[in-house]
């Protein structure tokens, strides 16, 4: 399996820049905009009764100072980055709820090509905030198609979750939620290492171009 397929849709924003980095102790690893913990699985990488691979990544990063306009920035950018980079709008925008919240809310398809895959993400995207104690970011995948390895993705949906840190900054949650379907030439074992392993890299390169443009938002 080619292991940056696995991850290749968790970039939907598409966002740039490279940020270096510095592992302490504590388990944060601090940038220049932002510090954020280490990576885990908040809900452990396992088969279910239909032998699919799921599992949830996730960190908790925090945006000590806020220098715009908060939630109302962040949400704006979120929505912009993300519908850009979109192939098709099959709707949108429109206004909703979210998780109790107002939300603005669109459906979309997105391309990714690698060298010799392809895949084809349909989704529902929520951007959802009160403006002043929370916001949520949610790409739900709902139809996905691929070749080669992009193939035995059935579904990853992507959230971003800020709320204020009760001094001058915020705290934001990066997650993905992922569905494989392992082929059916690997061991069950095989497969979920490899998955792991590809999953755990592909999400710190995707965490290092999302959070530098959510840092710069709020």
């Amino acid at each position: 399996m080619k292991k940056k397929m696995i991850w290749v849709v968790a970039c939907l924003a598409l966002f740039s820049g490279v940020v270096l980095s510095v592992t302490h102790a504590d388990g944060f690893q601090i940038e220049s905009q932002y510090v954020c913990q280490t990576e885990g699985w908040s809900s452990p990488l396992s088969y279910d009764k239909d032998g699919l691979l799921k599992g949830v990544i996730t960190s908790l990063c925090q945006a000590p100072k806020s220098t715009r306009q908060g939630l109302i920035s962040l949400g704006g950018v979120l929505i912009d980055e993300t519908v850009k980079t979109a192939q098709i709008i099959h709707s949108g925008p429109r206004s909703g709820n979210y998780q109790g919240m107002p939300a603005t809310r669109y459906d979309i398809t997105t391309r990714f090509d690698g060298d010799s895959d392809t895949m084809s993400i349909r989704s529902d995207l929520f951007v959802a905030t009160d403006q002043v104690k929370r916001l949520i970011y949610a790409n739900l995948s709902k139809k996905v198609s691929g070749s080669g390895a992009a193939n035995y993705i059935k579904k990853l949906d992507i959230f971003i979750e800020t709320v204020p840190d009760g001094k001058a900054g915020y705290y934001f949650r990066l997650s993905a939620a992922v569905i494989l379907d392992k082929p059916f030439f690997l061991p069950e074992d095989s497969f979920k290492s490899q998955a792991d392993q590809a999953l755990r890299k592909q999400y710190l390169k995707s965490r290092s171009e999302w959070a530098p443009k959510i840092a710069d938002a709020l």
